[in-house]
C-alpha cells in the first residue's frame, strides 16, 4: 500500500509567499505538507485578510468541500515559508480509494479529527483571554508559533498583532 501511495504523489517545492489554492478557484487536489508551514485565510467584502487555519508540518491540507464537491474554494492558502509538498489530484485519490484497502475511512477519519479539533479550540479561544488564547494556540500551534507573522496570528485568534506583540513581550 505505501509502494502505491509513493508512486502516486507528486513532489513540488513551494516558495515562500507562493499561493497554492485561490478562494474563488476550482481545487483539484488534496497535498501533504512535508517541510514548512501554509495557512489558510479568505478575504472578506471588506478586503480584511482573515487567516483560518494553520498547516504545520506533517498535516494534510486542502479546501475538502470544494475537492469533494467540485465547487469554487472558499479560502486561499499560501506558503509561510519555502515548502516541500506532496499532493494528488481527484483522479488519484479515486484510484487510491479502490487499491488501497480503509482508504475512504482513514480519509474520513482524519477529516472528521482535524475538524473536531479546530472547533473544539475555536469555541474555546472565544472564551478565553487575549493571553489565554494566544499561550493555548501556542501549545498546539507550536511551528506557527514561531514562524508565522504576527499578523496572521492575530488574525487567526481575532485580536490585534499589537495585543500579540504585548503578549510576546510580557511572556
Amino acid at each position: 500500500e505505501k509502494a502505491i501511495l509513493l508512486e502516486y504523489l507528486k513532489v513540488i517545492n513551494i516558495n515562500k509567499g507562493d499561493i497554492i489554492l485561490e478562494q474563488d478557484k476550482s481545487n483539484d487536489f488534496i497535498g501533504f505538507l512535508d517541510a514548512g508551514i501554509l495557512r489558510s485565510y479568505i478575504v472578506d467584502e471588506l478586503s480584511n485578510d482573515i487567516t483560518y487555519h494553520f498547516f504545520e508540518e506533517g498535516s494534510f491540507f486542502t479546501d475538502l468541500c470544494s475537492f469533494n464537491q467540485s465547487k469554487k474554494s472558499e479560502i486561499t492558502i499560501e506558503a509561510l515559508s519555502n515548502c516541500k509538498i506532496y499532493i494528488f489530484d481527484t483522479n488519484t485519490f479515486n484510484y487510491l480509494e479502490n487499491n488501497i484497502e480503509n482508504w475512504s475511512s482513514f480519509a474520513l477519519q482524519y477529516y472528521q479529527a482535524k475538524s473536531s479539533c479546530l472547533l473544539n479550540f475555536n469555541s474555546k479561544i472565544k472564551s478565553m483571554s487575549a493571553l489565554d488564547s494566544y499561550n493555548l494556540f501556542s501549545k498546539y500551534y507550536k511551528q506557527a508559533t514561531k514562524e508565522s507573522p504576527k499578523k496572521h496570528i492575530a488574525s487567526f485568534l481575532g485580536m490585534s498583532k499589537y495585543t500579540i506583540s504585548r503578549i510576546r513581550l510580557h511572556s
